[in-house]
């Protein structure tokens, strides 16, 4: 249910990708080009923008399935949230990848809920008020919370949107 949600807010896609590569092949490439990590929580992922690391992905690769998502670098505006979950199904014309993309971390649930209850008690609390200005307040507050709630996610669709795009021109790539 929650997935069929979050694809309809686009913070989830699916993308097939089919390459003339073998599923060996591409796992030698897959290593090559992507830094080993398990993807976890990480105290010290907030200072992985100082290494110096020539690869633009992390992650990890199995016989069947990889995940991976990009690497912070310094300077760099772009947010990058967003996870690849993928399956890689080979056959006789190279490798079919079923890629899951996902934006949605399980801290941005724990983000909205406050988000939600900040909000709903800040104006039940002016509501109760007995002030003539608390009217004027509301619309100001609501257009606060908008902002607070559609910034995080059109910052997660673009996310979602970039991942997608360069893992297609890198695998693309890796078959050359």
């Amino acid at each position: 249910m929650m997935d069929s949600i979050l694809k309809k807010l686009h913070l989830i896609k699916n993308i097939e990708i089919s390459l003339p590569i073998s599923k060996l092949e591409f796992s030698k490439r897959f290593r090559e080009n992507v830094t080993e990590s398990d993807l976890g929580f990480n105290l010290f992922s907030g200072f992985e923008v100082f290494s110096s690391n020539k690869n633009d992905y992390k992650g990890f690769i199995s016989n069947t399935t990889f995940k991976l998502k990009r690497i912070r670098k310094l300077f760099d505006n772009n947010a990058h949230m967003a996870i690849a979950n993928g399956k890689i199904i080979e056959d006789t014309n190279g490798i079919h990848l079923k890629i899951e993309v996902k934006a949605y971390t399980k801290f941005l649930l724990f983000f909205y809920s406050f988000l939600v209850f900040f909000y709903s008690v800040f104006l039940i609390g002016i509501l109760f008020t007995e002030q003539k200005q608390t009217f004027f307040i509301i619309p100001f507050i609501l257009i606060h919370a908008a902002f607070m709630i559609l910034i995080p996610y059109f910052i997660l669709k673009r996310s979602l949107k970039k991942l997608e795009s360069g893992l297609e021109k890198e695998f693309y790539y890796w078959t050359k």
